[in-house]
């Protein structure tokens, strides 16, 4: 392999061999090919690359299956159309089983897919047999010893709370202490903030306090981390958080600019990022689909299904038109699973039509009673504007989801009789349209009509029958 002419010229007539082989840092390949009798593989080509980063931390598996992807995208134009399938020759056994494999990762997933594009089988070989591949990748044995690169996820500013523990003395002896080697910057603040100085022991020792006799902590870090750890870090303190923290030190000590030091140091705490749960997640912000400005109610509609409800009066499902304008209003009507796209358009010339006129724009998700051929054609005849959300993605009208789970929630909790649940929609629309919206601060029946019709009678004025009171 050595000996000239080093490199040969490809012959697609006859078998490509692929040798591949990984280290920490990279990938080597090698393809050859056996262009005479004596069965002596001739190297065609080489190929060498780097990891990224990422790829680096990826485990052995994932390093010796990507190093061939690599090679086979690398060398496309030699190996995605042989008339006899190519040998990929590697020392990692476990590639030989990766047809096997039932659970995938969506990276394995993918590289997968990939693989269905070549014709090829793979082959262990032993790892001294891997040489021409391996000699690619040889490096000093002291990089390849190195292990795994750490990646600090916080900025080592942030970890104040360094300190040597154990030491002998109170927090008050050792804030006495270490103001007398700050004497000068204590005199500056004694000019400048509320504090008075105390002579001790003769006039020997002098002490820093406020008019309420909190000592004045001098700005040393030691002291600081000290005092922290005495109320923060302590089993009788229990990391009681920044606020709470900040309360207790604040309330024995007078800390200029204390505050900042405290946030800073309990950021750093190690114990809590490990044990405390996080309570304020930082979510993406949600797309609010676009009105158009002063547009009349029931201009812009959502409809969903609600499907399998037992059966009601021959009913069995549940059709929710949700306007989308100021009102944010909803109208729940009984219907079937079965319903067409013929009758849904019936049920809103019936029960909406006559109020608010045709919609100008129709959401709706993929069910085939709203993607059918009918469906379409109307709309289109009448000037309608019907949008189709993405199959299984219920994010895209989370309004509509919220008046669905409400109608829900609604039967369950006034209902006795499931099958008397049809009879309850036109009362659950009223109550519904009564209730003010968290962000228009009005009912839809108060922007409507001016008001919000009584839903249940006078407690009073009781019924003998009742079949009357339902």
């Amino acid at each position: 392999m050595c000996s000239r002419p080093v490199l040969a010229h490809p012959d697609p007539e006859k078998v490509f061999y692929l040798q591949t082989d990984t280290s920490t840092k990279g990938v080597g390949a090698v393809l050859t090919q056996e262009l005479d009798q004596s069965k002596k593989q001739r190297p065609i080509t080489y190929y060498l690359a780097t990891f990224t980063p990422a790829e680096e931390n990826y485990d052995i598996y994932e390093k010796e299956f990507l190093v061939v992807l690599k090679a086979l995208e690398h060398w496309r134009a030699y190996l995605i159309w042989t008339k006899e399938p190519f040998v990929i020759k590697t020392d990692h056994k476990n590639l030989t089983y990766w047809k096997e494999l039932k659970k995938l990762t969506g990276r394995m997933a993918g590289w997968h897919e990939k693989l269905q594009d070549y014709n090829f089988r793979i082959v262990h070989i032993a790892g001294k047999t891997n040489g021409p591949a391996d000699a690619l990748l040889r490096m000093d044995q002291e990089e390849e010893n190195k292990g795994p690169k750490l990646t600090l996820l916080i900025p080592s500013d942030v970890f104040l709370n360094i300190f040597e523990a154990g030491d002998p003395g109170t927090i008050e002896d050792k804030v006495v202490q270490t103001q007398q080697r700050y004497q000068e910057v204590m005199n500056k603040w004694e000019k400048m903030l509320s504090i008075i100085r105390h002579n001790k022991q003769g006039g020997r020792t002098a002490v820093w306090t406020n008019r309420m006799g909190q000592l004045v902590v001098p700005p040393d870090n030691n002291l600081k981390r000290k005092i922290l750890k005495e109320l923060y870090d302590h089993w009788g303190a229990g990391h009681p958080g920044r606020d709470e923290t900040t309360r207790q030190v604040l309330h024995s000590y007078l800390w200029p600019l204390g505050r900042a030091w405290i946030a800073q140091y309990i950021k750093g705490c190690a114990t809590c990022q490990q044990n405390k749960n996080l309570t304020h997640v930082t979510k993406t912000p949600l797309y609010k689909i676009t009105v158009p400005e002063n547009a009349p109610p029931f201009t812009q509609i959502a409809m969903d299904l609600i499907t399998g409800l037992p059966k009601s009066r021959g009913h069995d499902a549940i059709l929710t038109i949700v306007d989308h304008g100021c009102l944010q209003g909803a109208i729940f009507l009984p219907c079937n699973t079965t319903i067409t796209e013929p009758q849904i358009a019936q049920l809103y010339y019936k029960h909406v039509y006559p109020w608010f006129r045709l919609p100008t724009k129709v959401i709706s998700n993929r069910d085939p009673q709203f993607t059918s051929h009918f469906g379409q054609s109307l709309a289109k005849e009448l000037g309608i504007c019907w949008n189709l959300s993405t199959a299984f993605h219920p994010q895209t009208d989370r309004l509509m989801e919220r008046k669905n789970q409400w109608i829900e929630q609604y039967l369950h909790l006034v209902m006795a009789n499931n099958e008397e649940w049809s009879n309850l929609l036109p009362l659950a629309t009223l109550v519904h349209n009564n209730s003010a919206n968290s962000t228009t601060r009005f009912t839809p029946n108060q922007l409507l009509i001016r008001q919000e019709p009584p839903v249940t009678p006078a407690q009073s004025e009781g019924a003998e029958n009742p079949l009357a009171e339902l």
